[in-house]
């Protein structure tokens, strides 16, 4: 460990601070230039990480705010921050200036705030159908900020499949962009993990029935090449009959040939060591992040557990998880020690988890709940 620990304390992602704990927070780090080395492109394109130092803030100044590396991805579509300025870019993502009247529902209560808005459920006056609408102030973000928003609504607009929550319509009303989406009443798998602490872990059918579930969300995001970049439990949505909804789409990223990323985003717990280290990295990154899911659904913790960041990464960077308890089938934890392979091609494919991995597990549980 002392090997990793002195190169995790070596890597640019700390930038300068090896102890602080405020930083494994929702955030993106500085990375270096000229790092990277040329490998094949895989079904979705690598990821080039460029100097950003970025934090939560979207009404800072433009150079420490999280919406510019966003925009700098943009920077080869001609006069896109002007359009930005003048909200002509709402047309262009399908959002229009007019939408349904808010007066047709009522405010039930806020379910949901980030760094870009809050989301807020709403009743229909006519037959009491609940939805949610996310709320974003566009006159409080910079331009690049604007763009951030308008990225979640050209990705979530792109995706239609029964584990993601399903993308409504958008619009914008007094200069506040609102995205109407379906309503996930069962709250969030964080949250269903947080109120089983101090119980017995869950039954392994349950955990590889939901664990199916975003697997299938994430594959089906892999196969229109679009990584979801900030993949964790909080960001899992249930509804009251045990369904999947993945959400949050606000830093995901549409990969082509001529489009990279820029920049390292999402949640330091769920880091895959090549983001850690500022490599290039693509979907595996993701299939990392489902590992990191499995094994908080499994040890109702954080599969990396650290008290600062530089003992995070030195955990990441060594492949050293919260092991699995013993009660769970061997199959289960193999497939845990797969996906978190500290070296990314090592990992499977999210197709790969759904035909092989899944059924084996099902399969080796018998008619035992897979946890004693």
């Amino acid at each position: 460990m002392k090997k990793f620990r002195a190169k995790a304390s070596s890597l640019p992602i700390f930038n300068g601070r090896t102890t602080d704990a405020t930083t494994l927070t929702t955030s993106s780090l500085q990375l270096p230039l000229g790092q990277t080395t040329q490998r094949k492109q895989s079904t979705c394109t690598r990821v080039l990480p460029t100097v950003f130092t970025i934090t939560d803030g979207t009404t800072g100044a433009a150079s420490t705010s999280l919406a510019e590396a966003m925009s700098s991805s943009k920077a080869q579509v001609p006069n896109r921050q002007e359009s930005l300025l003048q909200l002509s870019v709402t047309r262009e993502a399908g959002v229009g200036m007019a939408g349904p009247e808010l007066a047709n529902y009522e405010k039930v209560r806020v379910v949901g705030q980030g760094s870009f808005g809050i989301a807020i459920l709403y009743r229909r006056k006519s037959d009491g159908h609940q939805i949610v609408f996310k709320q974003i102030n566009l006159s409080e973000l910079t331009p690049p900020g604007r763009d951030l928003a308008m990225n979640e609504v050209e990705v979530f607009s792109k995706l239609h499949h029964p584990n993601i929550v399903s993308y409504l319509g958008s619009f914008i009303k007094d200069n506040t962009l609102l995205i109407e989406m379906e309503y996930a009443d069962g709250g969030t798998l964080a949250q269903i993990i947080a109120e089983r602490q101090g119980k017995l872990h869950f039954p392994e059918r349950y955990i590889i029935a939901v664990f199916e579930q975003i697997s299938s969300a994430i594959n089906y995001m892999h196969s229109e090449n679009i990584l979801h970049r900030d993949l964790k439990t909080a960001n899992v949505f249930l509804n009251r009959r045990g369904i999947v909804k993945i959400g949050d789409f606000g830093i995901s990223k549409i990969m082509n040939t001529k489009i990279h990323a820029q920049t390292v985003l999402g949640t330091p717990y769920y880091f895959s060591p090549e983001m850690c280290e500022g490599k290039e990295y693509d979907n595996k990154s993701d299939i990392w992040a489902l590992g990191c899911i499995l094994g908080e659904m499994c040890c109702l913790k954080k599969t990396f557990a650290a008290a600062n960041l530089s003992e995070l990464v030195t955990k990441i960077m060594a492949g050293n998880y919260t092991p699995v308890p013993s009660g769970y089938t061997s199959g289960l934890r193999s497939l845990m020690s797969n996906l978190l392979q500290v070296e990314a091609p090592r990992r499977p494919t999210a197709s790969e988890v759904l035909v092989y991995w899944i059924p084996l597990i099902f399969r080796s549980l018998g008619k035992n709940k897979g946890y004693s």
